[in-house]
């Protein structure tokens, strides 16, 4: 089975590839990782017939409809680990992105908070930013809060990762809040796509004397299933989302004409201490005094 887009040798994954070679083995099969520029099957869709394998997963990678066209074509297998919306016929796996984000916004709604940021990274081979977008204008015009754009910060992941390489999601983080607060857009609270993002947005709130939850409610998508105490978060179990796309292509491979199959996995919110009530958050406005913010 060829997984594309994940390398064994990074640890991010290391949880990910330990699942996938599990549910491969039960199976007698096994796992080949293939690590890629984004755009290198887009431009030479043949490369993916010159590995040895039955089958393909795409995580973290670009499933185009041209590439799924090229595998039906060539009787190859392939499951993506994204959900690919306007895309027919797609195999895949992935957690539901609306229901994961409507949880965390009507959490921090029920809450009492009126602004509230988003911070995720996008990908522009889908249109999930997109969605998310339309899905978060929907949320605060139901609720009756002031819609402010500027609170929804989607930008590339690859422009952070180029830069500040294993660090990219906490530096990113922290770049957000910092720049939220330093135009005079301070949230009362925060849903982050990451922990670790998360993180690096309390490293940002912290440079104006600010903190969580005091000052702004987070709550936190947390993808690695890290053992928290902390954050409020919406767990993402990627293990077992790497078990289920792997035993999602053997059946594939073992039928190959069954049609598309495509499966959501639920996410539960967990409440910690990173989220309180609005009117237990400190919502006075601040001002910029020889590049310092201070309360009035």
């Amino acid at each position: 089975i060829g997984v594309i887009g994940i390398r064994p040798d990074i640890s991010y994954y290391s949880e990910e590839w330990a699942a996938m070679e599990e549910k491969a083995k039960e199976k007698g099969y096994r796992i080949i990782g293939i690590a890629h520029n984004n755009e290198l099957f887009i431009k030479d869709m043949k490369l993916l017939l010159q590995f040895p394998v039955d089958g393909y997963i795409f995580m973290y990678s670009s499933m185009t409809a041209e590439i799924a066209a090229f595998l039906r074509k060539n009787g190859i297998s392939f499951v993506a680990c994204s959900k690919t919306v306007g895309l027919s016929g797609i195999n895949y796996v992935d957690f539901d992105p609306e229901s994961i984000f409507e949880k965390g916004m009507r959490h921090l709604i029920e809450l009492g908070h009126r602004r509230i940021a988003y911070v995720e990274f996008n990908n522009p081979n889908y249109s999930y930013s997109e969605r998310i977008l339309n899905l978060y204008k929907k949320i605060i015009s139901e609720a009756g809060l002031p819609l402010d754009e500027s609170l929804f910060i989607s930008r590339s992941q690859y422009y952070y990762y180029n830069i500040y390489k294993e660090d990219y999601c906490r530096e990113y983080g922290k770049i957000c809040a910092e720049e939220l607060i330093a135009h005079g857009k301070k949230p009362s609270a925060a849903l982050i796509s990451s922990v670790n993002m998360a993180d690096g947005f309390i490293d940002g709130l912290k440079k104006y004397n600010l903190k969580c939850p005091d000052d702004v409610s987070i709550v936190a998508y947390n993808e690695r299933l890290r053992a928290e105490t902390f954050f409020t978060d919406i767990e993402l179990d990627h293990r077992g989302r790497a078990s289920e796309v792997t035993a999602m292509l053997i059946e594939l491979i073992d039928n190959p004409w069954s049609g598309a199959r495509q499966k959501l996995i639920k996410s539960k919110l967990a409440v910690r201490k990173s989220s309180i009530p609005a009117e237990k958050t400190d919502t006075v406005k601040y001002a910029e005094v020889r590049n310092e913010y201070i309360k009035i």
